[in-house]
């Protein structure tokens, strides 16, 4: 009797009206409908995020949370992920990185974070971003005949991830992805020869092709692709020289082809071309950052570091501002680290400081090629502050 006088209780708790609409058996329907709701809702909440899913993560000290590392005169310094981050790329406010070889991007203004590839792989890794498409080096298809390293596109928009090699024959190492707009870069490492070959994959036609010249050696550390043009370092003739393909003519050419020095790490934006450049040899291992321009044909040299074994390395370029790696070494035993930028509107040499970064936290300079870049006025970069064997991404936002 108590169980019903309690039922008969709960019956008039959506008011009178329900109980004039509604039989006993569709007011049980619709509860249960009701509890079942609250219960996935809940579970939801709790279930790890998915390829493509938005995680409830939170950001420990969200991107307008308190600044690390303030710069008066450029702006301020923030903290990206807690919990591991490498390899990141920006553009507006999305920052994409690879962690436990699964790629995330986080919203820098938002503070959420998206899971962009869960494959249980787990062998992503070196993401890029443009707009609404992510693009990252997998090797989740490593157990298939083909035994290969592949590159996937992520499409934000419509939650669609994509193997852009598949079609690709044999089993080559598949690595070094860029995107710009509707063109995708990368090279591909011959397993059996070594060599390398760069390919593009145009997300309109759906046509790859191959682009420049067979590299006799693995030696590429980066390619860089902005509109028709596209730039990347490899050996020529015994040292590393910086090559541009352009994409509208099919034509492949050397910046600054006299044979004699080492050029590495390029990037370009608009008529632009950035490098490291070791060029100041026999003077053991000072690396300088110079600059070449397509328009004027004129090449500048944009550092000129005193020291022995100082080295300017990773440079990024967006618009009129250059930002690298400057690793300072007047005793020999490389003592400090900064990341440096240059406004192409000031005089060559006036570079400012954007932030410190003990070394110990980056390691060897040429570690790093792959974790600084810039995007309008947000610098990103990983470091591992937080312990030896964690890394994490910051970022710069200048005024």
């Amino acid at each position: 009797m108590k169980i019903k006088r309690r039922m008969n209780k709960n019956k008039n708790i959506f008011g009178p009206k329900f109980k004039t609409l509604f039989s006993t058996k569709a007011r049980n329907v619709f509860l249960s409908v009701v509890i079942l709701a609250v219960v996935v809702g809940i579970a939801r909440l709790i279930t790890p995020s998915m390829p493509g899913s938005f995680a409830q993560t939170p950001n420990p000290q969200p991107i307008n949370g308190t600044p690390i590392q303030p710069n008066p005169l450029l702006g301020q310094e923030f903290r990206v992920t807690a919990n591991g981050g490498q390899h990141p790329d920006v553009y507006g406010n999305n920052v994409v990185y690879d962690r436990d070889g699964l790629i995330f991007l986080r919203n820098i203004k938002e503070g959420y974070e998206r899971t962009i590839c869960g494959n249980s792989a787990k062998m992503a890794a070196f993401p890029a971003i443009y707009g609404n498409r992510v693009v990252w080096k997998d090797c989740r298809n490593l157990n298939e005949p083909a035994h290969r390293c592949d590159i996937y596109m992520f499409d934000l928009t419509t939650g669609v991830e994509t193997r852009i090699t598949g079609d690709l024959p044999g089993n080559d190492e598949n690595r070094n992805p860029d995107i710009y707009k509707n063109k995708i870069v990368w090279e591909s490492v011959m397993q059996y020869t070594g060599n390398s070959q760069m390919y593009l994959y145009d997300l309109d036609t759906g046509i790859t092709s191959a682009i420049g010249s067979v590299t006799h050696t693995s030696s590429v550390s980066r390619l860089s692709i902005y509109e028709n043009k596209v730039v990347w370092d490899s050996l020529h003739n015994s040292v590393k020289d910086i090559h541009l393909y352009d994409i509208a003519t099919g034509v492949e050419s050397l910046v600054d082809d006299n044979g004699l020095h080492t050029k590495s790490m390029p990037a370009i934006y608009g008529n632009r071309i950035v490098w490291s450049d070791d060029r100041l040899l026999p003077i053991p291992h000072i690396i300088n950052l110079y600059m070449y321009d397509l328009v004027t044909q004129r090449e500048t040299q944009l550092t000129n570091l005193p020291y022995v074994y100082d080295a300017t390395v990773a440079p990024a370029i967006f618009n009129n501002r250059i930002v690298w790696y400057q690793f300072t070494d007047p005793t020999g035993h490389s003592v400090s680290c900064a990341i440096y930028m240059h406004d192409l509107n000031k005089p060559v040499g006036v570079n400012y400081k954007v932030v410190s970064i003990p070394l110990t936290f980056l390691g060897s300079p040429f570690d790093s090629e792959e974790s600084l870049t810039i995007h309008d006025k947000t610098i990103v970069w990983s470091d591992n502050r937080d312990g030896e064997d964690l890394y994490n991404i910051f970022a710069f936002i200048l005024k």
